[in-house]
């Protein structure tokens, strides 16, 4: 793994539970909860680390993961097809904001590494069963390399205009791995300028977001794309870049372990390494530095991945 460096805020367990708790707490290596200013109290001889928080300063945020849609495509008969549930757009609108994410069986550790990848400051509730899983998820954040230098990368800006198609539109670009970000006005530094509204893209057009997104990589290009994944459709990546480092976050949405993802990642790096929670000691595979990018595979593939790359000297 690497350094036992820490950087950004990790997000912390919001329990709703009494101090009777604290050796299920300590038997899933969480350090620290925190508590409404109630549940707090009950902690006060306890012995245990309690942050006291009020939850109406809180944005509550559904569990993120994914669900099986039906679409039609063309004139064949519907098919049924991975839709990802991510909170990534709101936190690129809004990344400022404090966040809840609210319970749901399972999702704890997806909902602890998506708040970390997006960089916001974020509780988490979860159910007694996820104690352990949340615990071993947030002891690999802790563990991840010092990455404060590195700021988001991205290459598209999305005009937020206010138009309540807004949030629809960069929900798509984030589930394709269009890196974009929210502006309040043109950015004459992106390689592309999103607004609805446009010539490009009419108000009329964007009802449908997918067809906004796929216009999105068409005006870009895939040349220009800074981040690719392929081999799986559940699997969301961020990217961090400067002074001759990167790092990617794989977020797996699915329900299921994925093998064999292949990334594409625009640099030319020549040290890549990989963390993979559950999969120890994981290298990527089949490394690539060719035309001015880099590409490799990711053997096993559980919730989590970081890999940080880095420039020759």
């Amino acid at each position: 793994m690497f350094a036992l460096l820490l950087a950004a805020a990790l997000p912390t367990l919001l329990w709703d539970h009494g101090p009777e708790t604290a050796d299920a707490l300590r038997a899933a290596a969480i350090p620290c909860i925190a508590a409404t200013p109630d549940g707090a109290k009950a902690w006060s001889g306890a012995n245990f680390c309690v942050t006291v928080v009020r939850p109406e300063g809180l944005e509550k945020v559904r569990p993120p993961g994914m669900k099986w849609v039906t679409r039609e495509i063309g004139t064949a008969s519907a098919t049924r097809a991975p839709w990802v549930d991510s909170n990534g757009w709101r936190f690129l609108r809004h990344p400022d904001r404090k966040y809840v994410y609210e319970s749901s069986k399972g999702t704890a550790p997806l909902a602890a590494a998506e708040a970390f990848a997006f960089g916001v400051d974020a509780l988490v509730r979860a159910e007694p069963e996820d104690l352990k899983p949340l615990g071993s998820m947030l002891a690999f954040l802790k563990s991840a390399e010092d990455a404060s230098k590195l700021a988001p990368a991205t290459n598209i800006a999305v005009i937020d205009t206010g138009s309540p198609l807004i949030p629809e539109v960069v929900n798509l670009m984030v589930r394709r791995n269009l890196l974009c970000r929210v502006v309040s006005a043109p950015d004459p530094a992106a390689d592309l300028n999103v607004r609805i509204g446009s010539p490009e893209f009419p108000e009329a057009a964007a009802a449908n977001p997918v067809a906004v997104a796929d216009k999105a990589r068409t005006l870009l290009t895939d040349k220009k794309r800074l981040l690719r994944i392929f081999g799986a459709e559940v699997v969301i990546g961020r990217l961090y870049t400067g002074q001759g480092r990167a790092r990617i976050h794989l977020l797996n949405y699915g329900r299921d372990n994925v093998e064999g993802v292949r990334v594409r990642v625009l640099g030319s790096y020549s040290d890549v390494r990989l963390a993979a929670i559950g999969y120890p000691g994981a290298k990527p595979e089949d490394v690539v530095v060719q035309g001015g990018a880099t590409e490799f595979t990711i053997p096993f593939l559980g919730v989590y991945a970081i890999v940080d790359l880095k420039m020759g000297h």
